[in-house]
């Protein structure tokens, strides 16, 4: 009988020494040895990780600093990619994209495999939504390394601006592939549809973000849109009443005055919606008053059971988060009791 990938993983750690050169020697024979294995891909980098966490430390320090090194010469790229679209030199920074993008897609280390998802998430809410959402049977991993969420972002939003909206779709749907929480990619992908006049999608999929808004200021971006969706459908009452709710949450946009003001121009009227009046819009049209319930729930949940386990600085981001979104004066006592 064959044995399985926990039994492989158990024999290989029996056979380790103690001694890393002969260790190593002993793992990479190892990765040859099943290769061919069914479970061959998810054998090699357990056999990787096992390399890693042997080798000593000056060894691990010369591993970081070539790792450093090419963090460094991504980050020149994508700065002199981002230097190209700010001169407004679009076709040298779309070549710059399609190389760089080509490049990172033949990386296979990071593709998901029997045991492991891999993903890059902006910070720890996001993984725990994901994990909420979507019961993944797989370990979660981080793609550490090639800033795939990044050039893809860069990518899709180049292509939206030059109104290339199905290849902004595609790139952007390939960030999201490694971060499917991250929200300003998510816009984005939205505002395609808003560009080619596709408003009930662009609804759809704004409702659907309030599950992943996590930050007023997100959330507030969110009814902006709404307020948008109802203003292209003439509906201005519930469009000035989204602008209003998105304002309260995020008082530092700038464009929300002029949007109210354009909706007073184009109907000679100004309207004065009340929270009465927004929670039957919310009701009709089936869109969230404030935060997602979940959210704030999910939040407040890790943040006391890590203030249980005494874990701090989870605590006071958690709650920290769960205060943002509702300004709760019991949540706010909680937070400051945690020690600094």
């Amino acid at each position: 009988m064959e044995k399985t990938f926990d039994e492989i993983i158990k024999e290989i750690n029996a056979g380790l020494t103690g001694d890393y050169k002969k260790d190593l020697k002993f793992l990479e024979e190892k990765c040859r040895e099943y290769k061919d294995h069914e479970m061959g891909k998810e054998i090699v980098r357990a056999c990787g990780r096992l390399m890693y966490d042997i080798i000593p430390e000056d060894k691990r320090a010369e591993l970081a600093k070539a790792m450093e090194e090419d963090r460094n010469a991504d980050r020149a790229i994508i700065d002199e990619i981002r230097f190209n679209i700010f001169k407004k030199e679009y076709d040298k920074a779309l070549k710059m994209l399609e190389e760089y993008e080509k490049k990172i897609s033949g990386i296979d280390f990071y593709e998901d495999d029997k045991l492991s998802e891999y993903f890059q998430f902006d910070e720890f809410m996001q993984e725990i939504l994901y994990r909420y959402y979507n019961k993944p049977t797989k370990d979660i991993r981080e793609a550490q390394g090639v800033p795939y969420c990044e050039i893809y972002m860069i990518y899709g939003s180049l292509l939206v601006e030059l109104k290339r909206l199905e290849e902004a779709r595609a790139m952007l749907k390939k960030g999201l592939r490694w971060n499917p929480l991250n929200f300003d990619m998510t816009m984005e992908y939205i505002e395609t549809f808003k560009m080619e006049g596709n408003i009930d999608e662009a609804f759809k999929r704004t409702v659907d973000a309030f599950k992943i808004a996590i930050h007023t200021a997100q959330i507030g971006r969110c009814y902006r849109n709404l307020g948008y969706i109802f203003a292209e459908k003439k509906l201005y009452p519930e469009a000035v009443a989204c602008y209003i709710m998105g304002d309260q949450f995020d008082k530092d946009a700038k464009q929300t005055q002029a949007e109210l003001y354009y909706i007073q121009q184009v109907t000679g009227k100004t309207f004065n919606p009340s929270m009465k009046d927004f929670e039957e819009y919310s009701k009709k049209y089936g869109f969230p008053i404030g935060a997602d319930n979940d959210v704030i729930g999910l939040a407040y949940n890790y943040g006391k059971r890590f203030l249980e386990d005494k874990e701090y600085e989870g605590a006071k981001y958690c709650l920290g988060i769960a205060y943002e979104l509702t300004e709760d004066e019991e949540i706010k006592k909680v937070l400051d009791t945690i020690p600094q």
